[in-house]
């Protein structure tokens, strides 16, 4: 230890050994192998081959999945930074939510460690299983000393909802009629995932979305792709998310018929998800459901000839 006298104030600080060669600082002489006594004012500092260093822990930098489809490989970017030391070590641990036992993938440096690295740790799909996958990071510096990501470490890990490969959301189409003969712009469609899916739809990607495989409006010209809507129109306390689709492309999937399916599909947090509505859909000479009769039909009339009268009068008169 470095024993330090300030002022008739004596304290402990921690000091790491100098090799055989010191530096000197300025204003500094240090002796090598040997003790040095520096004056600076009214303090005395007694140096015992050793400079006093600060070390901090390193720094984790992880960004987490919302969610996982169940079966598929998890890869798992992290970087680590040592601002002080270099780093010796990077361990992920992690487990089935519910189990006793760490599992461990661990990165270790020899001969001087980096101190700013990026590894990516990649769990096989066979382990990872519903309902979740518990995990969190330590990077270990040279010195011994650790950070985590999470903060906690093992007392609070990030928990990964592990999910079916293909989540049923609930699609609301918003309009209960299509006119095959409409002039609209857009069809307006409504997401909304179950509470216990693991994922949101603020996570929806909207270049992977399709309605009939029609893709959805993503160009940024328009306010509703540019800043989407959430809203809860449902009152259900699950936010739904609002997208948009050109009208005539979608139309021209459609066939008539009063529940004719539309098929939405996209991913959200990198899981898949599908969805289904349906919609009566109708040609001007169609009336909806439940409104006023359809188009009425030409009524039928028999046109009959001489001859044909004839043959029925001898047929008539055969019988009597």
């Amino acid at each position: 230890m470095l024993e330090k006298r300030v002022n008739g104030f004596v304290g402990r600080l921690a000091f790491e050994t100098l090799e055989s060669r010191l530096l000197l600082s300025a204003g500094i002489d240090l002796a090598p192998g040997g003790p040095a006594v520096v004056q600076a004012d009214s303090a005395i500092v007694i140096l015992q081959a050793a400079v006093e260093q600060a070390n901090e822990a390193p720094v984790i930098e992880h960004v987490a999945p919302a969610s996982w489809p169940v079966g598929q490989d998890l890869s798992l970017e992290v970087r680590a930074i040592d601002t002080t030391n270099r780093l010796s070590a990077i361990h992920l641990y992690y487990r089935v939510q519910g189990a006793q036992t760490w599992l461990s993938q661990d990165v270790w440096f020899f001969g001087g460690g980096p101190t700013d690295t990026t590894e990516v740790f990649v769990l096989p799909g066979s382990e990872v299983v519903s309902p979740a996958i518990e995990y969190y990071i330590e990077a270990v510096d040279d010195q011994g000393l650790s950070g985590f990501w999470p903060g906690s470490g093992a007392e609070n890990p990030y928990v990964l909802a592990i999910v079916s490969e293909t989540i049923e959301a609930q699609v609301d189409i918003g309009i209960q009629t299509l006119n095959l003969a409409s002039k609209g712009k857009w069809i307006t469609v409504l997401i909304e995932f179950p509470a216990d899916s693991g994922v949101s739809v603020e996570d929806v990607s909207l270049e992977s979305l399709s309605l009939n495989g029609v893709p959805a409006v993503t160009n940024t010209k328009y306010g509703f792709v540019k800043h989407p809507r959430l809203v809860d129109r449902d009152g259900d306390g699950l936010v739904e998310l609002m997208v948009k689709f050109d009208r005539k492309a979608v139309l021209a999937t459609l066939t008539l018929g009063e529940d004719v399916e539309l098929e939405l599909a996209g991913l959200a947090g990198g899981v898949s998800f599908q969805g289904t509505d349906t919609v009566q859909v109708i040609t001007p000479k169609h009336k909806a459901a439940g409104g006023q009769n359809q188009a009425p039909k030409k009524s039928q009339q028999i046109r009959y000839t001489t001859k044909m009268l004839r043959k029925l009068h001898q047929a008539a008169m055969h019988q009597a």
